[in-house]
């Protein structure tokens, strides 16, 4: 089991600003995920973020959607 602390999450909103955690599913398989974003959907440094979180977890780095507005949308997902 992996843990994140309340130390960690802080850290992370130092660095980037505010965070968000969700949960994702990929069913039908039922899979379930965690994907971190920051601010709205904004992309970050994922190198840092790698740097605070491997290796206790794998990130990798994911274009959420797409808004007419703002842009590409930038989801962090947790493995």
């Amino acid at each position: 089991m992996h843990r994140i602390s309340f130390e960690t999450l802080n850290k992370l909103e130092k660095e980037f600003g505010k965070l968000e955690i969700g949960v994702q599913s990929n069913l039908p398989m039922g899979v379930m995920s965690f994907y971190l974003r920051f601010g709205y959907w904004e992309q970050i440094n994922v190198s840092k973020l790698k740097e605070i979180l491997e290796p206790q977890f794998i990130v990798e780095e994911e274009l959420a959607d797409w808004d007419e507005y703002n842009g590409k949308l930038y989801a962090y997902s947790l493995k």
